[in-house]
């Protein structure tokens, strides 16, 4: 296999959403994801500007191989302070976002939204990834304008969320392919998440729909019904060269170290 797909986990920030995982022991953690051949590791989330970053510093500190990604929220000083500790890693790359749902002001001004996220967002970090939270249950044309917004202020990857779980396949595949259509020189990436089981199967309709990155979780762990799980994305990619003749770069049963720790560390809390 090329390791023509790219895949970003997302285990220890979406992953644990809703749950006391204890700090320590994380870093092990992303140690062995990093060690598994993930691409894009997502090691945690500032939502102000005070957030405390020093688990993410920690976990820069380990992840050698993969490009490490944090997630900021559409405020310009927590994307600054995401930015600023981002600093210490040789691959930086910063995932903001902004709903596509729910278009307070009107379209003008969730438009001009975007805008300064995703180009306060490239002020702090080349590397910038954003995210149309709840895309699929937007208005498509809309999502298409947003996309564009994005591209056009420094998106270099489009993340295209079915936030809720709410998503069929072929919809979703409809949906990926019209962000295909229009964003660019930019990547696609599909962020799936369970509550109907068909996180798995969206994602792999996105990505025959052209999306290049699928975004994914260690043992399907997540919010609600759970993220699309890491492990069957990638037996998926490999067991199906004939529609995916470009695989992706990991082994999922390289993962299996991964898996077990994360396994004890969540049981520790829950």
């Amino acid at each position: 296999m090329t390791g023509g797909i790219t895949l970003l986990d997302t285990t220890l920030r979406d992953g644990i959403q809703g749950r006391k995982v204890p700090v320590e022991g994380r870093a092990e953690v992303f140690a062995l994801i990093d060690a598994a051949g993930v691409d894009v590791i997502e090691v945690g989330v500032v939502a102000r500007p005070a957030d405390p970053t020093d688990a993410i510093a920690e976990a820069l500190g380990v992840v050698r191989n993969a490009a490490a990604c944090v997630l900021a929220f559409p405020d310009p000083d927590a994307i600054a302070a995401a930015g600023a500790v981002l600093k210490r890693h040789q691959r930086p790359r910063l995932h903001v976002f902004n709903s596509v749902m729910a278009r307070s002001g009107g379209e003008s001004v969730c438009l001009d939204g975007i805008a300064t996220t995703v180009g306060a967002a490239r002020n702090a970090c080349d590397d910038v990834q954003w995210a149309a939270l709840d895309a699929s249950r937007a208005d498509p044309a809309f999502v298409h304008r947003a996309v564009e917004t994005a591209v056009a202020n420094g998106a270099a990857t489009i993340n295209v969320s079915d936030t809720l779980g709410v998503s069929l396949p072929d919809e979703f595949a409809a949906l990926v392919a019209g962000v295909v259509e229009r964003a660019g020189d930019a990547a696609v990436s599909v962020h799936c998440h369970d509550d109907l089981g068909l996180a798995t199967a969206n994602t792999l309709a996105g990505l025959r729909a052209g999306a290049r990155q699928a975004e994914a979780a260690i043992n399907g762990l997540g919010p609600r019904g759970g993220n699309t799980s890491l492990q069957e994305v990638a037996r998926a990619l490999a067991a199906r060269s004939d529609v995916f003749p470009d695989g992706c770069r990991i082994d999922a049963d390289a993962l299996g170290p991964a898996t077990e720790a994360v396994a004890a560390l969540v049981a520790k809390t829950n």
